[in-house]
């Protein structure tokens, strides 16, 4: 029980800090990693409201669109700004999971 919660909130900071970090560079850079930086924030703000909403498909369905734009800011980052959206990644596989959901 404890160790659920712990997990909990060490991934709720991951994602709140990769969500700040998709912040910044989406108003820092330009071009395609801008706009894939813009796809994760909007994307992983939705899927939390999903979850909120408790909305198991729609959870499933941003977590496969938000799965393929961390991939994509992954990708087209640079050195260890790749490690950021990787959490983001994580979190759109525990969403397409439902993994959110199963702990109730």
């Amino acid at each position: 029980m404890i160790f659920n919660l712990l997990i909990g909130i060490l991934g709720g900071a991951a994602i709140f800090a990769a969500t700040l970090f998709s912040i910044y560079q989406a108003v820092v850079q330009s071009g395609r990693l801008q706009w894939a930086h813009i796809a994760t924030v909007g994307l992983t703000l939705a899927g939390m409201g999903t979850i909120t909403w408790l909305m198991p498909a729609t959870t499933m369905v941003i977590g496969g669109v938000l799965a393929l734009a961390a991939l994509l800011a992954m990708l087209w980052e640079v050195r260890w700004n790749r490690l950021l959206p990787l959490f983001q990644l994580l979190f759109a596989f525990a969403l397409i999971t439902g993994l959110p959901f199963n702990f109730v």
